[in-house]
């Protein structure tokens, strides 16, 4: 039957088999996490077919990249290369790059270039991007200010800057937003902005000497894709915005990747003080080509991956692919909206989750969130939007407990023949 202005929710069945199984997912988990981490390098130098670039701790910016004895050391000279299509550029395993002080105000770290690769060369960890440009506990000063166990930070940061401070790897400070100021807070673990500084309540003292580790998740992404680039064996960790992301893009495939501890500042416009803001790979717009595979992303204050339009203008999303990734602790795993505006051409055009597994929705530190929606945490997540759609599929996922008080699936369309076809899916609450 026809429905005129009214939202339906078309109903996801799911088929219980009569006999008693068993399904160890934290092994199965553990397994996915190990597969991403050990996943080899991709760029083959002596066959791949445009030039190699690589980048070290140990270059120098005087160099020209082309061999690993000749590499150059920085982001900001990268940023300057003439890297044509075809090129890839490789990070040193076991490496760290950090967001440059000077990038403190919604910058991104690394900005692509159109057709190039970006992965891994030598052997260990993959090659990190920290959107924390300092570990606080051992670099700048706290001081304690005029309000008792309060310290701020030496460094000065732009308006609603920073999301949250990472303590010892393991504890999101529970950021204060709206008109607080550091005088107000009282509770210990509370941080704010005020007037550009960074403050802390610290009731065990001085937090340089409380904690070892103190990383500062400021706004901006990690990595801004462009069209046709290959984001491969990367590490992105503490970024306030989005991990990966970027707006209407054709060809971006973002592939054995960690990304985590993400999101939390205001938003990228500094616009609200109810925070939901910072996934960990994201589209906004139309694309086509757009791949996740083989990922673990982890503790996103709002969404794992992501590809999502409400804004003004045409907007076909084609041919997204996200499959066999591993996606804990975020707020939503998977999160997708297309809106229908009238005169504008919108659809999603081939989208296949597959052999995914989404864990512990909701229970991340994005949990401190301070939205009014916040209760509406879901393994996959489709909000209120008409989501147009054309052979859109779910199958072989398995959705790993949820913090939303019953419903782990938000999946909702204007028509029936928009809903995805759901197959294979396993639930374990």
């Amino acid at each position: 039957p026809e429905h005129t202005g009214q939202l339906i929710m078309y109903p996801v069945r799911w088929w219980v088999m009569p006999t008693e199984t068993t399904y160890d997912v934290d092994g199965a988990a553990a397994a996915m996490k190990e597969k991403v981490l050990r996943s080899p390098n991709t760029v083959n130098p002596a066959t791949w077919p445009g030039n190699c670039y690589y980048v070290s701790n140990d270059g120098s910016d005087s160099n020209n990249g082309r061999s690993p004895s000749t590499a150059i050391k920085t982001l900001e000279k990268l940023a300057n290369m003439g890297l044509q299509p075809g090129d890839a550029v490789l990070f040193r395993r076991g490496d760290v790059w950090r967001r440059s002080a000077s990038k403190l105000n919604w910058e991104a770290m690394l900005y692509t270039k159109p057709g190039v690769t970006y992965s891994s060369y030598g052997s260990g960890e993959k090659p990190m991007f920290l959107g924390s440009p300092w570990n606080a506990a051992k670099e700048g000063t706290w001081t304690l200010s005029e309000t008792r166990n309060v310290y701020v930070y030496s460094a000065t940061f732009g308006a609603g800057t920073v999301g949250t401070i990472l303590l010892d790897g393991t504890e999101c400070a529970r950021f204060k937003f709206g008109s607080i100021t550091h005088t107000q807070l009282r509770e210990d673990l509370t941080c704010c902005q005020d007037d550009g500084k960074l403050y802390l309540c610290s009731t065990a003292g001085n937090p340089s000497t409380r904690f070892q580790s103190m990383e500062i998740f400021v706004g901006g992404h990690g990595i801004k894709p462009v069209d046709n680039v290959t984001i491969d064996n990367l590490c992105i960790r503490y970024v306030g915005s989005h991990g990966i992301g970027s707006g209407y893009t054709a060809g971006l495939t973002v592939t054995n990747c960690e990304v985590g501890w993400i999101g939390g500042s205001v938003n990228h416009a500094g616009e609200s003080s109810a925070v939901r803001y910072g996934n960990g790979i994201q589209i906004f717009g139309g694309c086509d080509r757009f791949t996740v595979s083989n990922c673990w992303v982890y503790q996103c204050y709002d969404a794992g991956i992501t590809h999502q339009y409400s804004s003004t203008g045409d907007c076909i999303m084609a041919n997204v692919t996200y499959s066999a990734n591993l996606v804990e602790d975020c707020i939503y795993g998977f999160e997708y909206f297309l809106a229908l505006l009238d005169g504008s051409e919108r659809m999603m055009r081939n989208v296949l989750y597959d052999r995914n597994i989404i864990r512990r929705s909701g229970y991340g530190w994005g949990s401190q969130r301070p939205s009014p929606e916040d209760n509406l945490q879901r393994h996959i997540m489709s909000w209120g939007s008409e989501n147009p759609s054309e052979n859109f599929v779910i199958c072989n996922n398995v959705f790993d407990r949820c913090n939303s008080g019953g419903e782990s699936l938000y999946i909702y369309a204007k028509k029936a023949e928009w809903q995805p076809v759901m197959f294979n899916n396993l639930s374990v609450r």
